[in-house]
């Protein structure tokens, strides 16, 4: 009971929760009780993931007609505050919101946003407009332990990544074959990354 209808599952960073979305609200599972907790209710149907970091913030992404605005909230429970402008009505997509390791700053896949072209964007919570191009185009890119990870074609890369600046530095490396990825959009992989890397 309290997980029907559950969709994309997360970790908390001590590994005793999982977090998920089930329709209309934010939910976490505690594994060694079995309990069910209502984080919050979600502002609007469409998700487009989640992270949690280690004081007890959750950020993700929500809205009536699409994942276009990030928001913040406590593990504990409570309001969800937008950490970026509420989006229009018809506006962009939001996607894949991941904290840096300062849990200031994080990382966003941008669809849509006005003339700027589609990519995973670096902001920070105390200025989330002033966003600065990580790596380009339509992809999924995790980051953890110095190193961030997306895919070309099926192929997993991981490719130094400066976490302070949010830049990716050196040359990709491939390190594994055969990816799944989301067939609306190749660029999309379908894998996940512990936290040290």
């Amino acid at each position: 009971a309290g997980t029907a209808g559950a969709y994309h599952p997360f970790w908390s960073p001590d590994g005793q929760f999982i977090a998920f979305f089930a329709p209309g609200e934010l939910r976490k599972l505690n594994l060694a009780t079995g309990t069910i907790h209502r984080i919050c209710a979600v502002p609007g149907p469409r998700v487009g993931g989640a992270d949690w970091r280690s004081d007890g913030t959750v950020i993700f992404s929500a809205g009536a007609e699409r994942p276009d605005t990030v928001y913040t909230v406590a593990a504990t429970g409570g309001e969800p505050q937008p950490a970026t402008p509420v989006a229009p009505s018809g506006g962009g997509f939001l996607v894949q919101a991941r904290f840096l390791e300062d849990g200031q700053h994080f990382t966003v896949l941008a669809i849509g946003q006005g003339d700027a072209p589609p990519g995973v964007y670096a902001a920070s919570l105390a200025a989330p407009d002033e966003r600065r191009l990580v790596l380009d185009g339509i992809t999924h890119l995790e980051h953890a332990g110095g190193q961030a990870f997306y895919v070309q074609g099926t192929t997993l890369l991981a490719q130094p990544f400066e976490p302070e600046r949010a830049a990716l530095g050196g040359a990709p490396v491939a390190i594994a074959s055969s990816v799944g990825v989301w067939s609306q959009n190749p660029g999309i992989g379908w894998f996940g990354v512990s936290p040290g890397g």
